[in-house]
């Protein structure tokens, strides 16, 4: 084997199956909101069957795929298909670290699509986020090496220079709406949903700010 050439192997979300699963419990959970949620019965329908569907399809919610790198192009094995793509082929390509959630877009010059996702409420997304980051290290050496290369990497949410201000002022407007409603002792859980949403895209942020420096 080539030692410029780098093997990976990784788990990642069907995201498909993931799709469907969630089409076919979101009405069965309304219907089950709509009967009551002070009801035993329509309890077991609102959330009962949800869990029960997705326990019995979440060894299939996960797939087993492996990626090779060498020095100008990857190699992509994903559920019995095989997809080689030279990085003079690459138009754009985007790595998008969530909390626990990993996710890789490219598109060819000839449109081609690829997406794969990797989400740590289905599988193990640390293998996938390393070939992730690997994969980034390898096209923006080869971008330095072949200067009239034109891959383009896209920027995240969190890159823009206009996510700050605006975490900032959601965060003051959250603070806001917490203090007024402790002040007339009428806070809603929505509120405190809120807070958690905005703690996640914190740390977010933080996070690809650190991988951004380093």
């Amino acid at each position: 084997m080539d030692t410029s050439t780098k093997q990976f192997k990784f788990s990642y979300t069907n995201q498909k199956l993931l799709i469907n699963l969630v089409v076919i419990c979101m009405p069965i959970f309304v219907i089950g909101m709509l009967g009551g949620l002070f009801s035993y019965f329509s309890f077991i329908i609102a959330f009962g069957i949800p869990i029960l569907i997705y326990l019995l399809n979440k060894r299939k919610l996960t797939k087993i795929g492996e990626a090779t790198i060498d020095e100008d192009s990857v190699i992509f094995k994903l559920d019995d298909e095989t997809k080689t793509v030279v990085f003079n082929d690459f138009l754009w390509y985007k790595v998008l670290n969530y909390d626990g959630s990993t996710i890789l877009k490219l598109v060819t010059k000839s449109k081609e699509k690829l997406k794969i996702t990797a989400n740590d409420n289905f599988c193990d997304a640390f293998a996938f986020e390393r070939f992730c980051d690997e994969l980034q290290n390898c096209l923006e050496s080869y971008k330095g090496l072949h200067p009239d290369s034109s891959i383009i990497r896209k920027k995240t949410i969190y890159e823009r220079k206009w996510t700050l201000p605006m975490l900032i002022f959601m965060t003051l407007s959250v603070l806001f709406v917490l203090y007024y409603g402790y002040t007339k002792d009428r806070n809603s859980p929505v509120i405190y949903t809120s807070i958690g949403i905005l703690i996640a895209m914190w740390f977010a942020y933080f996070r690809v700010l650190s991988k951004i420096r380093s």
